[in-house]
């Protein structure tokens, strides 16, 4: 089990990090735009300390289980920094998931918050660990869902990535639009994209209502399925255009040197990286495996024009969504982080605490602790 020392050194690791899809830096978001009218007026939280947080998605080590509700793996985590400029000095922390939740909440922030805002920001921390992973799209999209717009600073996606990613997943919607809605002729297309860019941007519309009567769904099932689905199209886009960077990332670690490693330190490092190297790719091949199956499903759905097929396909959404998400998150984590802390125009060189820490980091993302890093003898 790492010591407090070493805990808060990872903590501080992440200080000058922007948010990755498993860290949503809202400290460091705070730093560099908090003098913003337009990031002042729109929130994320309410509640300053919560606003300056950093939520992780954390998964569950083994002497952890008991603060959790049997078979959770990944957890939300909240750590409120004591400072906001030096995170070596610890932070208050808490889980949404554990067992005493509404006690530690209330802890967190403090007893001048009114019961309003209280309330609002729970809100929002339930839908942050509703999700995966903290992909700024899908952050943006989550939140949008239960009425809120938050300032766009948290949200770190251009807008032509934004706008890529709309007219990937609107092509596929549309394919559904156009059996649901019996559309055809010259206007088809025009017609089907324009309902489908409605349900890309959870709009309430009465023209949707049609859509959602032929699945046979209420509202909040409805709602949920075609997020879920959504994100399952978003993470298929993210996989195709993550492919040549992850193995850019993975390339540049193998080949990283350990800058003042003694024989030990040499031969833990380079143990741990091979693991983690081989996780990585045996998380992505999951990914790629769930994906196959959305294929699959959706190639047999549109040759057989079965909309009531798609009705099931849409009620397991949630679910494929959830584990697609739980290991892109961890990959993308890696090959974000790594590319922040070894930028291309820097040589392929590591101190060893530096090294220790990061990789640890990356084994915990991967779901466990690397019994090869021990404390550095440094």
């Amino acid at each position: 089990m790492v010591g407090r020392n070493k805990r808060m050194r990872d903590l501080s690791a992440l200080q000058m990090t922007a948010s990755t899809s498993r860290v949503l830096n809202l400290n460091h978001t705070y730093k560099n735009f908090g003098h913003e009218d337009e990031y002042k007026d729109n929130p994320l939280f309410q509640c300053e300390r919560l606003n300056q947080a950093l939520i992780i998605k954390h998964m569950v080590r083994a002497d952890e289980r008991d603060f959790f509700f049997k078979g959770q793996q990944t957890v939300t985590k909240v750590a409120i920094p004591l400072s906001r400029e030096n995170l070596r000095l610890g932070a208050f922390s808490f889980f949404f998931e554990q067992q005493n939740f509404e006690e530690a909440f209330s802890q967190a922030i403090g007893s001048d918050v009114t019961a309003e805002v209280r309330e609002r920001d729970r809100l929002v921390l339930a839908e942050l660990a509703r999700l995966p992973s903290f992909d700024p799209y899908l952050l943006r999209e989550r939140l949008r869902l239960v009425g809120l717009e938050p300032s766009a600073r948290y949200f770190d996606i251009s807008e032509l990535d934004a706008a890529k990613v709309e007219a990937y997943v609107v092509k596929e919607i549309s394919w559904l639009v156009e059996r649901a809605y019996k559309i055809d002729g010259p206007e088809a297309k025009h017609v089907s994209n324009k309902l489908a860019r409605l349900i890309m941007r959870n709009e309430r519309s009465a023209s949707l209502n049609p859509l959602r009567e032929t699945l046979r769904l209420d509202e909040h099932t409805y709602d949920q399925g075609m997020f879920g689905w959504k994100g399952v199209l978003y993470y298929k886009w993210q996989y195709h255009d993550l492919q040549k960077r992850l193995d850019t990332q993975l390339g540049r670690m193998m080949n990283t040197r350990f800058a003042h490693a003694h024989a030990e330190d040499q031969r833990q490092l380079d143990l741990a990286r091979r693991s983690i190297i081989k996780t990585v790719k045996e998380r992505y091949k999951r990914v790629a495996k769930r994906l196959m199956e959305y294929d699959h499903s959706f190639e047999r759905f549109s040759e057989a024009s079965d909309v009531s097929a798609f009705r099931g396909f849409i009620l397991r959404a949630p679910e494929l969504f959830s584990a697609i998400g739980d290991n892109l998150a961890a990959v993308q984590h890696i090959a974000s982080l790594w590319a922040f802390r070894q930028p291309d125009h820097l040589p392929d060189r590591i101190e060893v605490d530096d090294a220790y820490d990061i990789f640890r980091d990356f084994a915990a993302a991967l779901g466990g602790r690397d019994a090869s890093l021990g404390d550095s003898g440094a």
